[in-house]
């Protein structure tokens, strides 16, 4: 009985904190840095899943589209971590000091 309790408190404070955090959220536009991530963490969700199919299946149709599933994400993947790329130069290339051309001497 007491653990049961303790379960019911447990999932009923996760609840809690996912709301404030969902609040949190809420109050600011998520940024393109944050889709990315969101996104990475969807397809690697999705490679997990498809990989138990591969896993545990028999027969070779579902087999077949897990194989032609993951094949996808690893394309998806590739994709997001090149736009993850071009964020973090574009954010370096701004903090990055500028020269001023005119002191730099032939």
């Amino acid at each position: 009985m007491w653990l049961l309790n303790l379960r019911e408190l447990c999932v009923h404070a996760a609840r809690s904190v996912r709301l404030r955090a969902g609040e949190r959220l809420a109050r600011r536009e998520p940024s393109l840095e944050d889709w990315i991530r969101a996104e990475i963490r969807a397809v690697c969700m999705q490679i997990d899943q498809a990989d138990q199919v591969f896993n545990c299946s028999t027969d070779p149709d579902l087999i077949d589209s897990s194989i032609f599933i993951m094949r996808a994400c690893e394309r998806r993947l590739g994709y997001l971590f090149k736009q993850a790329k071009t964020v973090v130069e574009s954010k370096g290339a701004e903090r990055a000091p500028r020269r001023n051309q005119a002191s730099v001497l032939p």
